[in-house]
C-alpha cells in the first residue's frame, strides 16, 4: 500500500534508459511539470540579484567538472562527487517551486481542521507540548539546533557518499525525487497553513521561522504574479518533508561508524518537527510512510544498474553515477586481493632471475666446452 503511489515513477525510472541519463530524464520531467504549472498560473520567475547568479555559476562549475573528468575518464570518483551535488542542486530549486506553484494553481482549502483532530485523535495535545518544551529554554535551543541540522548533514553526504557509498548516493536522489513526487501533489491538493496558526501561536513563534507564510498566503488567494525562484522556501505542511530528509539521510550512513551521529542526531530533530517546524504529529507519521516507500522505491530503481545490492559491497563494487568504481583502497577484499597480485609478482620475478642465471651459466659452460677457458688451468 506504502508503494502504490510510486508505481508509474517506477515504471518511468526504469526504463531501459542508460543509468547516468536516467536521473537528468527524470529531472527534465519535473522541470516540464514547472513549466506546465507557470503556464497555468501565469506567474513569472525572477531571481534574486545575489543568490541568482550565484546558484548559476556553482551549477555550471559543478556541470563543467561532472562532464570534464566523467567523459575523459581522468576521475571518474571527482566527476561523481560534482554531478551528484549538481543533480540534488536542480532537484531542490525545481521541487520547491512545484511545491509553491501547485498552491497557486489549485487554491484548495485547507484540511489543518481535520490535522488538529488527528493529533487528538491519537492523544497528541500540541500547545501542552510546545509549552512544555518553550519552558525549558536549553531543551527548545537543542531541538532548534537538531532541527537546522538537515542542511550540513545533506551537504556532508553529498561529498561522502559518492567516494565512499556511491549506489547509497544514487539512492539517496531517487528516494528524495519519489517523495516529492508523492509530497509535492498531497500538500497542493489537501494544504495546511500550520499547526503555529491553527493553535494561535504565531506570535510566539521566531519571525524568521514563519517567513514563509506570508507568501503562501498570497500563493493561495492566488495574488502572486512574480516569483523568486533563488529565494523562495520550502511550503509543505503535510506530508513533513522534513522528516523525510532526516529517515532517508540516516538510511544513508546504516552499517557505517557514522550511523552513532546520524541516528541519535536524526531521532532528535524528528522529535523538533513539531515544534521547530510548525508541524502536526500527523505530519511527522505520514512523512514516516512517504519515506519508507521512497527508499523501497529507490533501492528498486537503483538496483537494475547495481550488480551487487549487499549493503557492505556497495561501496566497493558500485558505480558512480553509471560509470565502474575502482575498489576501496580500505577494504578487506581489495586488501587481500593486492597482497596476492604482489607475492604472485615477487615469486614470477625470482622464477625469471632463475631462469635468467640457469640461462648465462648454460651458455659459458658450452663456450667452454667448445673453445676452452683462458680462466682454466692448464695441465
Amino acid at each position: 500500500m506504502i508503494a502504490r503511489p510510486l508505481r508509474l515513477p517506477l515504471r518511468l525510472a526504469r526504463m531501459h534508459v542508460p543509468g547516468p541519463l536516467r536521473p537528468w530524464l527524470a529531472l527534465a520531467g519535473l522541470a516540464g511539470i514547472d513549466a506546465t504549472f507557470l503556464h497555468q498560473t501565469g506567474i513569472t520567475l525572477t531571481a534574486d540579484p545575489v543568490l541568482g547568479p550565484l546558484l548559476l555559476t556553482l551549477a555550471r562549475a559543478l556541470g563543467l567538472v561532472a562532464f570534464v573528468y566523467g567523459v575523459t575518464g581522468r576521475s571518474l570518483a571527482l566527476s561523481a562527487c560534482a554531478d551528484l551535488p549538481l543533480r540534488f542542486l536542480v532537484l531542490t530549486i525545481l521541487g520547491i517551486l512545484w511545491s509553491a506553484l501547485v498552491v497557486q494553481a489549485w487554491q484548495r482549502p485547507g484540511i489543518d481542521p481535520l490535522l488538529r483532530a488527528g493529533d487528538q485523535f491519537i492523544g497528541f495535545d500540541y500547545p501542552a507540548w510546545y509549552a512544555w518544551v518553550w519552558a525549558r529554554p536549553w531543551l527548545g535551543t537543542v531541538l532548534s539546533l537538531a532541527y537546522v541540522s538537515t542542511g550540513p548533514q545533506f551537504i556532508f553526504l553529498l561529498v561522502w557518499l559518492p567516494l565512499r557509498r556511491p549506489a547509497r548516493g544514487e539512492a539517496l536522489f531517487w528516494a528524495l525525487l519519489l517523495a516529492m513526487a508523492v509530497i509535492v501533489p498531497i500538500s497542493g491538493w489537501w494544504p495546511a497553513h500550520s499547526a503555529w496558526v491553527e493553535y494561535g501561536l504565531a506570535a510566539h513563534v521566531p519571525p524568521e521561522a514563519l517567513h514563509w507564510y506570508r507568501l503562501w498566503e498570497q500563493l493561495h488567494a492566488g495574488t502572486v504574479t512574480v516569483l523568486d525562484w533563488a529565494a523562495v522556501d520550502g511550503l509543505i505542511t503535510f506530508p513533513s518533508f522534513h522528516t523525510v530528509h532526516g529517515i532517508v539521510c540516516t538510511w544513508a550512513v546504516r552499517r557505517t561508524r557514522l550511523a552513532w551521529v546520524f541516528v541519535p542526531l536524526n531521532v532528535v530533530m524528528l522529535l523538533s518537527v513539531p515544534i521547530r517546524g510548525g508541524h502536526y504529529l500527523l505530519d511527522v507519521l505520514a512523512g514516516a510512510m512517504v519515506a519508507l516507500g521512497a527508499l523501497w522505491g529507490a533501492w528498486r530503481i537503483v538496483g537494475d544498474a547495481i550488480p551487487s545490492r549487499r549493503p557492505e559491497a556497495d561501496g566497493a563494487n558500485q558505480s558512480h553515477g553509471g560509470y565502474p568504481a575502482a575498489a576501496s583502497p580500505s577494504s578487506p577484499c581489495s586488501s587481500q586481493s593486492a597482497r596476492s597480485i604482489s607475492a604472485a609478482t615477487s615469486a614470477t620475478s625470482r622464477a625469471h632471475r632463475a631462469a635468467n642465471c640457469c640461462a648465462q651459466c648454460s651458455c659459458q659452460a658450452y663456450a667452454v666446452s667448445i673453445t676452452g677457458s683462458a680462466r682454466s688451468p692448464m695441465p
